[in-house]
């Protein structure tokens, strides 16, 4: 109950409109910049995009950037450490504390993630279709026969993988991975930042660096430093022999670099406990 309550205040003092409303406004904006192009276009033939348009967009690194350079502007201040923080520490013991910021961390991914996809399919609303088919305007896309419109930033899409994925799959693909990303971006700068101040956030900028220029430079190999990669679903198996990682391996990657972080703060706890 003490720990539930805990979590309660923590949500209720993180997560208020003059703290998320420019981080918020941040992203959308970026969305209808990438929107644009893609909505004009589908007018152009009068055609619609199914929900994974969301998909569709997370193939771009820059869209990715801004997805997750927004959680990170969220998740800065982990692990929350005022005046306040101390009193509960007081109250309830530092292990339930710090229990407490991790189930902050994953309510706060899970509305983030929500409200990412959300905010992506109410800018597409007037072009969209909730059929679970890809329609004629994507599929073109992939084959060559139109152009991506300009403006549409890196976002490419293979007609071969239209084969193995349907629009719902893909959708809720990219929903889970950004939701499991966004608590690995959030547990990096809660772990890091708690052995050294602002160390976490270096982090996880540095992946999104990783994501953004050495992927450009090198293209392909290098795509497997970052996790980020596997939100665009190119990078993730979907022909037998295309080398790729498979979706249950890739959540087994994520699942592992979860435990090590948790190895890595049980370290320092016992270290900053030595040394006391």
């Amino acid at each position: 109950m003490e720990m539930k309550r805990v979590v309660t205040i923590l949500l209720k003092q993180q997560l208020t409109v003059k703290r998320l409303l420019p981080t918020l406004m941040f992203f959308h904006l970026y969305t209808l910049i990438m929107m644009l192009p893609f909505y004009d276009l589908a007018n152009r033939y009068q055609e619609t995009y199914p929900v994974s348009i969301v998909t569709v967009l997370f193939t771009s690194q820059w869209f990715v950037a801004i997805a997750i350079l927004s959680a990170i502007l969220i998740f800065s201040n982990l692990p929350l450490q005022d005046t306040f923080q101390f009193w509960l520490i007081l109250k309830i013991g530092h292990k339930k504390w710090l229990a407490c910021q991790f189930i902050y961390l994953l309510i706060a991914s899970f509305i983030f993630s929500v409200y990412q996809v959300v905010s992506i399919l109410l800018t597409f609303l007037p072009v969209l279709h909730f059929s679970n088919h890809w329609g004629r305007l994507l599929p073109s896309l992939a084959q060559g026969r139109i152009s991506l419109p300009e403006g549409a930033g890196s976002t490419h899409l293979r007609s071969i993988i239209l084969q193995y994925y349907s629009p719902y799959k893909a959708f809720f693909q990219t929903l889970l991975l950004l939701f499991l990303l966004l608590i690995l971006i959030g547990g990096i700068i809660l772990v890091f930042n708690k052995i050294s101040s602002n160390l976490g956030n270096i982090l996880a900028c540095g992946l999104v660096i990783v994501e953004l220029f050495i992927t450009e430079a090198a293209r392909f190999w290098i795509k497997f430093l970052s996790p980020l990669t596997w939100l665009d679903f190119h990078y993730i198996k979907y022909e037998v022999h295309s080398g790729l990682l498979s979706f249950p391996e890739v959540l087994a990657r994520i699942l592992f670099i979860y435990a090590l972080l948790g190895l890595i703060l049980m370290c320092t706890q016992k270290l900053g406990g030595k040394r006391k």
